[in-house]
């Protein structure tokens, strides 16, 4: 009696176990997810998708690629600069303004289709827009709700790493 108990007791912890394991790898993340330069950005805040747009935490993208950031919490106003271009976006508004110091730093704006919002006090903006505006590609992946933003230049860790890499190693990347 003990041995059937003992044989039904391990074969039903194999049976409630086993779909988990064989489908863990092919299950669709559980939300939206953004890859910068190749890398899973992890946010403490999750992206959010408001209206047919990627909201993600302006911090966690634009710092990973080097950014500086401020914030005027009396306009709820967002300046991020990164290389030679500086946008400045304000909470609520669908317009951001752009100026890129080597074309003589005259302002641009450009129309976005959701607004930048706090949630969770986190600052949201679309990440389309964002990445766009500094210059950067975006690709959707609908079927596993992934965005990925592709930069020109590498992030500050990769490129420190690799001008202190031996030349050989550097020319086989």
């Amino acid at each position: 009696m003990m041995k059937n108990l003992a044989f039904f007791l391990a074969l039903l912890m194999f049976c409630t176990a086993l779909p988990f394991g064989i489908f863990a790898e092919d299950a669709a993340p559980a939300g939206p997810q953004v890859v910068v330069n190749g890398k899973l950005l992890v946010c403490d805040v999750p992206p959010r998708i408001v209206h047919d747009r990627m909201l993600l935490p302006l911090r966690a993208v634009l710092e990973s690629l080097g950014a500086t950031l401020s914030w005027e919490g009396k306009t709820r106003t967002i300046l991020a600069t990164l290389g030679t271009k500086s946008v400045v976006m304000v909470i609520g508004s669908m317009t951001a303004t752009t100026i890129d110091y080597v074309s003589g730093g005259l302002p641009t704006q450009t129309k976005m289709d959701v607004a930048p919002e706090i949630y969770n006090d986190r600052t949201l903006v679309p990440v389309r827009a964002i990445s766009e505006l500094f210059g950067m590609t975006v690709e959707w992946d609908a079927a596993t709700q992934t965005a990925t933003v592709t930069s020109g230049t590498p992030a500050p860790a990769e490129t420190a790493a690799a001008e202190t890499a031996p030349a050989e190693e550097t020319a086989a990347e």
